[in-house]
């Protein structure tokens, strides 16, 4: 048999999708399968690594040197098809590539099998890395990115609309791939490349991360935090309230009640459909977990309480893999305090469970370092890298390219690509135990990562030599196929909360939004509860203090105006809370609904970029409503300072709030033909009515139904929507045009209500309103849904003849 015959057939039973590899054991035929399997390796490996040209006649088509010395367009392989050779070794990275990003179940040959048309296949390069040297910006050692037209089934990005990277529908890339030096010493990386890599072991590498710990101390954040500490900044209420903080002692092996403050790492982990002391699951055979009770809280509490022997000494309990493996991390990195909800919590005290359910945001943004679970699906994984891992060897495939030797590596995925597509980013009470921490250690499968408030570390690369370089800018997310970008769109999941310099923004807000509505939640109902400590960091006001979760519905009074004026995505459900349990959320509130919300204000893929960036660039948004009513409150809630200026004391306000509100009062009057000084006069009187929790009251413009009209068809518009959901119409009032998106398909609009209006970002700029639809019931109205208008330029259109009354929203 012909030697390419027989690699053909090697190559094919190999990447065979049904073939499964068998649990080792020493039967014969166990052995002989072995035997075989490594033969047949062998025999690859021999000619792929062979001295001649080893590349198929399809491969041999590209210039892989050009490529690997600058970056280099996009330009077309083919279909997969063309790419299914043996020899090739870079039909093999291709191979490879899809079973890393499809799934270990998939290759190219299934692919291609499974395919109609069979997928096409794309190839660019683009670096990684920009230098800047003498006010010029190049960019060295790009990389080769390969993309597919088609999608894996299932796909989904789970992250924020990034507009410029979800526009491109029939480029799913699925490798990065990188120029290795032939030779890495067993010590560490060489100097050949920027960013060098280096092999992950087996075991965490300690010394490493206490590096980075160590090193991160010197950051200004650290220093910050320190200043608050000492400055009385940071609330101690943790250590000094009660009768103190409990935290699980790693060297004494018990739990102990600190009342002064002290350095201590937390866990955040996913705990899975685990049976526990207290909610034992009927049939399984499973040991039950141990948790902090009321019962054995002075037994935990005693020295070595929380060792192995003494746990198997209560009865049939253990501790999961996940927290033993926590505890041994903190030992090893030299944190003798650590914080885990499971047993810092006594899970059958409500009092206890309460307060630190309310103090999460303290919990986590005192702590030193957070350590995630960022791998497996339950708290019996462990932290991968004390419980046993794989590591990333340095594999790499030889080609030969016009007599050039390179050796070719798919690269590691980025931070972002690890936790996303992690059973732990899905879980709705991580995302605050992330947010409000102010450095990350993330165990995924095969690697550790440290973020800070600064930089991003990891085992795979040398990455700490550029963390402190100006003149060098490492991309630490994933890559993307739009060659117009520059600036890394998704460096990372980890964006923080925690607010050291109280300079959080309504944008901050909205993309905690977004990001929180993506993950899930066992219990729908604790929607609120999973985002109150993010929430509190947002509400940190004096005069908006007095107001609970429940009354704002997750939604601060500072930025209200802006975000109340979110859209559930396509495939978001009203939120169905159990029968038995008494919640309600408002249909003004984005906790309303169960799946992503997406902001006007923010990218999307509905609206123009002419009406979402206009506050990224600075352009006045003028509010047109003054004040906001809660529910079981007298007091009112103004939604800028210009207009309690206005409102309450025009004459002695200062100089600069009367200037402003006199020209987003002239604004309005002119462009959209709102009477902000009638609005005014009805705040005055502050003739509101009693609302209920969970209400809000507003006096505001609005028009009728009958002053607009929908049209069911889309026609033009300045949107990308193109779904076919059947939720967007276009809006006509008059003579002025936009869209109107019901947050539930088609429906009834009694009142179209004007929130903010401002310029958009074109030149000569439009005037565009955002109106909030809603529907009368019983005199509590509800949202329907949220829509934009642009105003005709004609010089004899009339504006819109607004009407005025108070609203109160349900």
């Amino acid at each position: 048999m012909a030697i390419g015959a027989k690699l053909e057939r090697i190559f094919l039973r190999i990447c065979k999708p049904s073939r499964r590899r068998e649990p080792e054991n020493h039967s014969q035929h166990g052995e002989s399968t072995a035997s075989k399997d490594k033969e047949d390796h062998q025999a690859i490996s021999a000619a792929l690594t062979g001295p001649s040209n080893n590349l198929c006649d399809e491969c041999s088509k590209l210039d892989f040197r050009s490529m690997l010395e600058e970056e280099t367009p996009e330009q077309a392989m083919g279909t997969l098809s063309d790419h299914l050779h043996a020899r090739c070794p870079f039909c093999h990275l291709i191979s490879e590539a899809i079973r890393r990003h499809w799934g270990p179940e998939w290759n190219s040959s299934r692919l291609c099998s499974e395919s109609d048309p069979i997928p096409k296949l794309f190839i660019q390069s683009r670096s990684p890395v920009a230098t800047t040297e003498h006010g010029y910006i190049e960019y060295p050692e790009p990389r080769l990115l390969l993309a597919l037209d088609v999608a894996p089934p299932g796909f989904s990005e789970n992250r924020p609309v990034i507009r410029e990277v979800d526009r491109v529908k029939d480029r799913h890339m699925i490798a990065e791939i990188e120029s290795l030096p032939g030779e890495y010493s067993k010590c560490g990386p060489q100097d050949a490349h920027l960013i060098p890599r280096r092999e992950v072991g087996s075991s965490v590498d300690y010394d490493l991360v206490k590096r980075w710990l160590r090193d991160c101390k010197r950051h200004s954040h650290t220093q910050k935090a320190g200043d608050r500490m000492v400055r009385g900044a940071i609330d101690t209420g943790l250590f000094n309230s009660r009768c103190g903080f409990r935290l699980i002692d790693v060297e004494d092996e018990c739990l102990v009640l600190r009342k002064e403050p002290c350095a201590f790492a937390a866990l955040s982990y996913v705990w899975g459909r685990l049976p526990t002391i207290l909610h034992p699951i009927e049939g399984s055979d499973e040991v039950p977990i141990l948790l902090t009770t009321e019962d054995n809280l002075e037994r935990l509490s005693t020295p070595k309480g929380l060792s192995a022997s003494s746990v198997a000494d209560m009865g049939d309990f253990r501790l999961p893999q996940t927290v033993i493996d926590a505890m041994e991390v903190a030992r090893r990195i030299g944190k003798r305090y650590l914080w885990i909800d499971t047993l810092c919590i006594v899970q059958d005290d409500r009092e206890d469970k309460a307060f630190l359910i309310g103090a999460m945001d303290d919990v986590y943004d005192v702590a030193s370092v957070t350590f995630i679970a960022a791998s497996g699906a339950n708290a019996n994984t462990g932290l991968r890298g004390v419980s046993p891992r794989r590591g990333r060897p340095m594999d790499s495939m030889t080609i030969i390219d016009d007599g050039v030797t390179e050796h070719l590596s798919l690269s590691p995925p980025s931070l972002g690509e690890e936790v996303r597509n992690s059973v732990w980013n899905t879980r709705g009470w991580a995302f605050q135990e992330q947010a409000l921490s102010q450095r990350c250690l993330y165990f995924t499968d095969e690697e550790v990562f440290f973020n800070c408030l600064q930089l991003q570390w990891r085992e795979a690369y040398a990455l700490e030599s550029t963390g402190e370089r100006t003149d060098v800018r490492v991309r630490t997310g994933p890559p993307w196929w739009n060659r117009k970008l520059r600036k890394d769109p998704d460096p990372t999941p980890y964006h923080y909360l925690g607010d050291l310099t109280g300079t959080l923004t309504v944008e901050d807000y909205q993309a905690a939004v977004q990001d929180y509505s993506r993950k899930t939640l066992s219990y729908p109902e604790d929607v609120l509860l999973a985002f109150e400590g993010v929430f509190n960091r947002f509400s940190k006001g004096a005069h908006t203090g007095e107001l609970s979760l429940q009354q704002t519905q997750g939604i601060p009074v500072d930025h209200l105006h802006q975000a109340l004026l979110w859209f559930p995505s396509d495939e978001a459900t009203i939120r169905q809370c159990s029968e038995e349990v008494d919640k309600h959320f408002s249909s003004w509130s984005w906790a309303s609904w169960d799946g992503p919300i997406e902001f006007v204000f923010a990218d999307s893929m509905w609206l123009s970029r002419n009406i979402t960036q206009a506050p990224l660039k600075k352009i006045p948004i003028h509010v047109l409503i003054p004040c906001w009513y809660y529910g079981a409150t007298e007091r009112k809630f103004y939604s800028q300072d210009i207009w309690q200026a206005a409102s309450e004391d025009p004459e002695t306000a200062k100089e600069n709030l009367r200037r402003s509100s006199l020209v987003s009062k002239t604004y309005a009057k002119k462009h959209t033909g709102v009477d902000m000084d009638m609005l005014l006069a009805r705040a005055r009187r502050g003739d509101h009515q009693e609302l209920q929790v969970g209400e809000l009251g507003f006096v505001g413009a609005y028009l009728d139904a009958g002053d607009a009209s929908l049209s069911a068809t889309k026609s033009g518009g300045d949107s990308d929507d193109a779904d076919g959901s059947g939720r967007v119409s276009v809006l006509e009032i008059g003579p002025h045009r936009g869209e109107f998106r019901f947050d539930q398909g088609w429906g009834e609009v009694d009142e179209y209500v004007a929130v903010v209006t401002s310029d958009t970002i074109t030149k000569p700029p439009d005037t565009q309103s955002i109106l909030l639809g809603l529907a009368a019931q019983g005199g509590v109205s509800k949202r329907v849904g949220i829509g934009w208008v642009y105003y005709s330029k004609e010089s004899d259109a009339p504006l819109p003849s607004w009407k005025y009354k108070l609203f109160r929203i349900g």
